[in-house]
């Protein structure tokens, strides 16, 4: 829906839902996609000491991080590391720990 010329997150939302969907992927509720996307893009706004803002999004399940594991684990294969406490999904949140990491974690 257009508002002002504009797209909201929610049909971002609907997009991607719909590709994923075309391509047999599982996807995430709607609520969960529209909350990411836009905190993606309240984040993309902010700048941390005049630097532009740049991350990855990976949706990984906190209870179930590795579902399918392969039979043998090879060294330069992906890997996680559990944070102490959840940190909630905030843009400033997402600002702080995207300048923390690297930016191809």
């Amino acid at each position: 829906m257009l508002v002002s010329g504009h797209r909201k997150p929610e049909d971002l939302a609907q997009a991607v839902t719909k590709e994923l969907k075309k391509r047999k992927h599982q996807s995430l509720p709607m609520a969960v996609l529209t909350e990411l996307f836009d905190a993606l893009y309240f984040a993309s706004l902010k700048t941390e000491e005049s630097q532009s803002i740049a991350c990855y999004i990976v949706y990984i399940d906190p209870d179930n991080p590795d579902p399918k594991p392969p039979a043998r684990i090879v060294k330069d294969r992906w890997s996680y590391v559990k944070l102490s406490k959840r940190v909630p999904f905030t843009p400033s949140s997402l600002v702080k720990i995207a300048k923390a990491s690297d930016p191809r974690s």
